[in-house]
């Protein structure tokens, strides 16, 4: 993937950031990664050690005034967003769907703040809706740890 470090989104439409349909980070991305279910026979620790998954770390984010979510991911494996900054997101700030079955690791959600009103969209009918912080994902593996959240008092 590279590096993700350090970007903005102001007043998108619809995402601040879309993850679009799946992410799933391994070593060698154009290759295969096949699930080995004798993996313990063969003397691994990871089902996947063909070609092992990896993390796709995002960092530094910052989006506000976002039609729909700040971040959102759908199908994803260990993708992490690290210190992400939202406000003002139509629907919610940051939303995993469906995280994949990760070996070692989660996807993770560190540090970061989500604001549900900072007020300057009141002329927009921003008031009337249902805002919610952070959508959680349909499925298991996933960490969200000093996700800080602020003025959810509409």
């Amino acid at each position: 993937m590279g590096e993700f470090r350090d970007n903005t989104a102001h007043s998108p439409r619809k995402y601040g950031l879309r993850i679009h349909h799946v992410l799933i980070p391994v070593t060698n991305a154009c290759d295969s990664s096949p699930y080995d279910s004798n993996y313990l026979v063969a003397g691994k620790t990871d089902p996947y050690w063909r070609n092992p998954k990896v993390p796709a770390i995002f960092e530094n984010f910052i989006a506000w005034k976002c039609g729909f979510n700040g971040a959102i991911t759908e199908r994803t494996g260990h993708v992490v967003f690290n210190n992400f900054k939202v406000a003002d997101a139509g629907i919610a700030g940051i939303e995993f769907s469906v995280i994949e079955d990760i070996a070692d690791g989660y996807a993770k959600v560190t540090g970061g703040m989500v604001i549900g009103n900072t007020g300057l969209n009141d002329a927009d009918g921003f008031t009337n809706r249902t805002v919610w912080g952070f959508i959680g994902p349909r499925t298991e593996n996933m960490t969200v740890d000093g996700l800080k959240f602020y003025n959810y008092d509409f």
